[in-house]
């Protein structure tokens, strides 16, 4: 593959006004129990009066029913109307939202004197029918019971986690604390009553949100009900989560004089380098392999207490990766080694399991603090393999959201790229263990790798054959090149499947081999050779899994940005997936039929690093950076869609005509950080999760420009009475618009003639909805919003220069590019 350099697209977009073109449909209709009216609102009213009453015995001296937190309750197999039983300019507000048992509940915090906002719904319900049922029939129907909430009320994790007798636990508690001066007062309130409920307060304690603040306390169930107004200033409450800390570290089989003869092959990283940061263990900063790019004054730690040094050895096994990739190739060659990225390394995890758990989001984005305060002008991705359970199903968590909201910029303005490893299947070693199918069916993705920002990385294997002689009789677990690594998680298991499809892609995680008896081990043979943490100078040992596979990416990405200084964390981890492809195995495994299933299990695919650093004469890549409004105001103050980009790209037309039916790929790449409102509340509408979205589409062969732009937004229609053109999905595009939309980086290919594509250079980017839109009252509904947009055009014709074509057009620049050892 020649070598040749992306195109920055240099022409601005045109910027249009944007009004989403089809009226938005609930999928199918809200189903409720049938109901009498007349006696289900008598059943409701005398709820809501024994809440009332038990109130008030409580307060005695208050004038008006005092402040207090409801649950409601639903039907078996139904959904609470969640939209109506929030109103914010009363300052009701919905806490989170839940489903045991196919019965959903909702827990609604009522502030004083406005109980009877529910009173009048189920009144107006009783008493004023409509054209179609009822005034408020939804929420009210919807609902079977209403009481006072529990402590369980606020339990949105496993339900089988609640400790309901007087086990003490570490409690996550999302407290009602929006990022502002009333919320610090919460937090403050907080510390103080749980204090006198005997609830104890971990050490790294706080980490913020819009809307919530997560704090963690020690102690049992009935300190929750000591002081009555404790549970008033909770939104939810999950149990902490406990990390692994047992990491495999096998014995080494390399003498030093292999890598005294590397060093002098190696040419070190400029201090200006871009860095991959380590957050892990610890990095053994003296490792002769590493301290030629990790300067002491480069390796912090969180918590002084914990010291810098690497406790474990799994930091020091992915620094290794992270600068040379697997080592096996650099031992043996004997070609220089130019390194063009350094490392750092910032202790994460404590050096004992008896510590007191952390807030792993908190901890991760004073990680990244530190390394930045440091070297503030470095450019840095972070690399993060460590990961705990996975019982949340693709559900944010405060460590999931803490990382989204690092990425985005959201509290200093600066973007961050976190690499993050899958997690590994648990249970590997056991009897129970069967291949693929409990990674297919219980070993579902860990948190925090379901971050929507975070480049979520899984593993898969080429190292199908044992050969040791210590090795005789045991066979490799995955057999075929190019399937999945027996470690790697995957989100088949999520019942949910509206969350971003994780891993984003899956890169070399080495195997694990299992004897005739049925016993599973890890095998030197199949892993990733890298440095080890020694005392006794051992400097190699074998790793591999989802920790090492994300090493390794991190290791591309910083390969880019060394490459292409200044590009943003988006658009690095754009060419990243762009640059991914399915092995053949991947393919057979979940025929077309089943891509959905292949992007749950392998992402995008294995990416290429030459790919994504270099265009090739048949292969030119074309690459914008920019930022859109997308939300604004409309005549009457409501929060709308804003604005669209239209790109006329720069399109070899000519050239492509010329080649008439020569098959040939389109390849689209949208990528962009979303700020996270994280709370289980049923992430429906004024809930949802994401900021905002953002969608691409690309003009048709046989549309005009203008039809174009109607199908796309009604702001573009002559007559607002006419429908737009039909929103059929054109069969050539690989995955298609259900599959492609999930998450905050949307990638798909167009396979056809280069006739066809010759009239296909125009790429709209707009908006979905987010909560900067529904949550109005936050007041980030003006916020711009940056995107990287790629497009690659390629055949497999060598005969074709689509490079040079592209190369003399107005409006494309040649990106400026460091030489970079592939």
């Amino acid at each position: 593959m020649s070598q040749l350099p992306h195109f920055r697209v240099t022409v601005s977009p045109a910027i249009e006004g944007y009004t989403y073109p089809q009226r938005v449909v609930m999928a199918g209709t809200f189903a409720r129990p049938p109901r009498e009216p007349s006696t289900h609102a008598a059943n409701l009213t005398r709820q809501l009066a024994l809440v009332a009453s038990q109130a008030q015995a409580a307060a005695p001296d208050a004038t008006e029913v005092p402040g207090l937190t409801l649950e409601f309750q639903g039907d078996p197999g139904f959904k609470l109307w969640l939209d109506s039983l929030e109103d914010r300019r009363q300052g009701i507000e919905l806490l989170n939202a839940r489903t045991i048992n196919t019965i959903p509940y909702a827990t609604v915090h009522v502030p004083q004197g406005k109980l009877g906002h529910f009173l009048d719904l189920v009144n107006e319900y009783a008493t004023r029918p409509t054209a179609h049922g009822r005034a408020h029939d939804k929420v009210v129907e919807s609902i079977t019971g209403i009481r006072r909430a529990t402590v369980r009320s606020f339990w949105t994790d496993v339900p089988g986690l609640f400790p309901t007798d007087d086990r003490q636990i570490w409690w996550e508690v999302w407290l009602r604390a929006p990022r502002d001066a009333h919320g610090d007062l919460t937090v403050q309130q907080f510390r103080m009553l749980a204090t006198e409920s005997g609830l104890r307060m971990a050490a790294f304690d706080v980490v913020r949100f819009a809307e919530r603040a997560v704090i963690l306390t020690w102690g049992p169930t009935a300190s929750w009900t000591r002081q009555p107004d404790l549970l008033d200033l909770v939104a939810e409450l999950r149990q902490a989560k406990e990390l692994p800390t047992d990491y495999v570290t096998l014995p080494p089989r390399w003498q030093r004089d292999f890598a005294n003869e590397l060093l002098q092959r190696v040419t070190a990283p400029a201090a200006a380098a871009p860095a991959v940061c380590i957050l892990d263990t610890g990095v053994q900063q003296s490792h002769p392999l590493l301290s030629v790019a990790l300067d002491v004054s480069d390796v912090f730690t969180v918590n002084a207490d914990w010291g810098t040094a690497d406790h474990d050895g799994h930091g020091t096994e992915m620094a290794g990766l992270a600068l040379y990739g697997c080592l096996t190739h650099a031992l043996t060659t004997r070609e220089p080694l130019v390194l063009t990225h350094r490392l750092e390394s910032v202790k994460l995890l404590p050096p004992t399991g008896t510590n007191d758990p952390q807030n792993y989001g908190a901890l991760t984005q004073q990680a990244a603090y530190r390394a930045e305060i440091q070297n503030p002008q470095r450019p840095r991705m972070f690399c993060l393999a460590v990961t705990a359970d996975g019982r949340d199903e693709g559900l944010p968590t405060s460590w999931s959201a803490a990382i989204d909201q690092l990425s985005s910029g959201e509290l200093d303005d600066v973007r961050r790229l976190v690499i993050a490893s899958a997690g590994n299947c648990r249970n590997l070693r056991d009897s129970t263990y069967i291949y693929p199918d409990t990674n297919h069916i219980l070993a579902g993705i860990q948190d925090p790798a379901q971050s929507w920002n975070a480049l979520s990385v899984g593993a898969v294997t080429d190292r199908v054959v044992v050969q040791s002689n210590e090795w005789r009789g045991w066979q490799a677990i995955a057999t075929a090149p190019g399937a999945l690594s027996p470690a790697s998680t995957t989100s088949l298991p999520w019942e949910d499947t509206a969350w971003p499809l994780k891993p984003d892609i899956v890169f070399e995680g080495g195997n694990w081999v299992r004897d005739a008896g049925g016993q599973v081990d890890c095998c030197d043979d199949v892993s990733l050779l890298t440095t080890a943490r020694s005392d006794v100078g051992r400097l190699f040992t074998t790793t591999g899994d989802t920790s090492g596979a994300a090493a390794q990416v991190a290791r591309m990405a910083a390969a880019i940005s060394a490459r292409y200084p200044g590009l943003w964390p988006e658009t690095v981890r754009g060419l990243i997936v762009h640059s991914a492809r399915w092995t053949r195995r991947m393919r057979e495994e979940f025929p077309h039929a089943r891509r959905g299933d292949r992007l749950r299990c392998y992402g995008y695919g294995v990416p290429e690093l030459a790919t994504a650093l270099y265009s090739a004469g048949n292969a030119a890549t074309l690459l914008f950076e920019g930022s859109l409004q997308p939300f604004g105001r409309d005549e009457d103050g409501g929060i709308v869609t804003k604005d669209m980009h239209i790109h006329a790209l720069p399109w070899p037309t000519d050239v492509l005509r010329g080649l008439g039916a020569l098959p040939v790929r389109m390849h689209v790449t949208l990528s962009y950080f979303v700020e996270p409102n994280p709370g289980r509340r049923g992430w429906r509408k004024r809930h949802r999760y994401q900021s905002h979205g953002l969608r691409f589409e690309v003009k048709r062969p046989e549309e005009t420009a203008s039809a174009f732009r109607q199908r796309l937004t009604r702001e573009a229609w002559d007559d607002f009475d006419l429908q737009p053109v039909a929103q059929g999905e054109p069969h050539e595009w690989h995955l298609g618009r259900n599959l492609r939309t999930l998450g905050s980086v949307h990638s798909d290919w167009w396979e056809g003639t280069a006739t066809d594509l010759a009239a296909c250079g125009m790429v709209g980017v707009f908006p979905v909805t987010g909560w900067w839109r529904e949550r109005r009252a936050l007041n980030r509904w003006n916020r711009s919003a940056r995107y990287s947009l790629l497009v690659s055009i390629s055949t497999q014709s060598q005969g074709v220069n689509l490079h040079a074509a592209v190369s003399t057009l107005v409006g494309v620049h040649p990106l400026v590019g460091i030489t970079v050892d592939v």
